[in-house]
């Protein structure tokens, strides 16, 4: 089996340092939306990663300016990148399209619809989906569409005619949406960061129904084998429900940060990341703890790890079919993989 994985960046902890300082600066100003990210933000880079998982064996990398989440279509590939606020759309090496708008801030999900794709913005809490030409087809902005009562910095200095594209919006300033998927019936689930949520939004009303309630800051709601995966983040589980949005099961592992899952026959894997620290509590690294890319088999073992440095961040991981696989390494035979920090290990290795 083959894997696409997207790296956010290569120096995800100096720039996290950098930014938790800058953060309080942020939260106490009267203008909070106008701040540019600190100067490393522009300095570090990201990238995919083509790996043959089951042979242990990086087959390509291709670098792009801090990829988030990315979508497979018919020979294309979809990547929503941080460092541009654009999706891009490449068939092999080549770019050929790109979608911005200036609403988008920090992108996190892509997803195919009907229409074109679906794309969360956690700066500033939308969900948008643009058409194959990159035309805005549905704009739902969180604050203007629930969450009363809430203190929402982000609802109350929004403003529709700015341009919001490479500025730092911290995530305590929203209610940080990070994920969308279209359902069949029209309607999008998305998990919701910071109220600890799951929940799906009739496109044709705006109304907001909670799908999950409880959760740790949950990411990555994704198609699964008999309906739908959600990560439970911080709370080390990987949740399933059914097509009518009915929890299944409770998947459990010993990650203190899930970032991303899914299921492929019995196994599931996971993008475990460290807890995200703050300015307040800065956590030790643990070395003993589950991160990486990670395969866990149905009774809970863990069957093979990929090792990545501290200083990565991988953000999302999906089986990629052998005809594209191959297509992909052949496209990006000039980005040349050097990454020697980067190991597997196998047979419950920690």
């Amino acid at each position: 089996m083959h894997l696409l994985i997207s790296v956010i960046t290569n120096d995800w902890t100096r720039y996290h340092h950098a930014a938790e300082a800058l953060k309080p600066h942020i939260l106490a100003s009267a203008t909070p939306l106008v701040f540019a990210h600190p100067e490393i933000f522009h300095r570090s880079r990201g990238f995919l990663l083509l790996v043959d998982w089951d042979r242990e064996h990086i087959v390509a990398t291709r670098p792009f300016a801090k990829p988030f989440g990315f979508a497979l279509e018919d020979g294309h590939l979809h990547v929503a990148t941080w460092g541009d606020e654009e999706v891009l759309t490449l068939q092999g090496d080549k770019i050929v399209q790109r979608i911005s708008h200036p609403w988008l801030n920090h992108l996190h999900s892509v997803a195919t619809s009907d229409r074109g794709l679906l794309v969360t913005s956690s700066g500033t809490d939308l969900i948008a989906e643009f058409g194959p030409d990159g035309t805005p087809l549905w704009m739902f902005l969180l604050f203007e569409n629930g969450y009363p009562g809430r203190p929402y910095p982000l609802g109350i200095h929004f403003q529709h005619d700015a341009d919001y594209r490479h500025r730092y919006i911290p995530s305590a300033l929203a209610m940080h949406v990070n994920s969308a998927l279209p359902l069949p019936d029209g309607s999008v689930l998305a998990t919701v960061f910071r109220s600890g949520e799951l929940i799906r939004i009739d496109r044709v009303s705006g109304q907001i129904h909670r799908v999950l309630t409880g959760l740790h800051h949950p990411h990555a709601v994704r198609p699964a084998p008999a309906g739908y995966s959600v990560c439970d983040t911080e709370g080390r589980n990987v949740v399933l429900l059914d097509h009518s949005l009915h929890t299944t099961a409770r998947l459990t592992v010993p990650v203190p940060w899930i970032q991303d899952a899914f299921l492929t026959g019995e196994h599931l894997f996971i993008v475990g990341n460290r807890r995200m620290p703050t300015a307040t509590a800065s956590p030790s690294p643990d070395p003993t703890e589950l991160t990486g890319i990670l395969e866990f088999s149905a009774s809970g073992a863990l069957l093979r790890r990929l090792h990545l440095p501290q200083r990565y961040r991988p953000f999302m991981a999906a089986p990629i079919g052998t005809d594209q696989s191959d297509q992909l390494a052949t496209a990006w035979r000039s980005h040349l993989p050097d990454l020697p920090d980067v190991h597997w290990s196998t047979a419950q290795a920690t």
